[in-house]
C-alpha cells in the first residue's frame, strides 16, 4: 500500500480547486487510491485586499473539508 502526504493544489478560486480535487480523486480512484477527506485541509491566501466574496466551500465528493489558518507538519 502506498501513501503520500503534503500535496499542494494552488488556484485562484475555490471553484477551480474543487474541479482539481475532483480530477485528482477520479484519477487516483481509477488506480485504487483514495484522498482522505478527513485529513485534507485548505488554506486561503488573499494577496489582494480587493478580493472578496464568499464562494462555495472546498469539498471532496460533496463533503466539505476543513479550512485552516496555517498548516502544521
Amino acid at each position: 500500500m502506498l501513501f503520500t502526504d503534503n500535496i499542494v493544489i494552488i488556484n485562484e478560486t475555490k471553484k477551480r480547486i474543487n474541479r482539481k480535487l475532483k480530477q485528482w480523486r477520479c484519477t487516483l480512484g481509477a488506480k485504487d487510491f483514495r484522498v482522505s477527506r478527513a485529513k485534507t485541509q485548505y488554506l486561503v491566501c488573499r494577496f489582494n485586499k480587493e478580493e472578496g466574496g464568499i464562494e462555495n466551500e472546498v469539498n471532496i465528493g460533496g463533503m466539505a473539508i476543513s479550512r485552516v489558518e496555517k498548516f502544521s507538519l
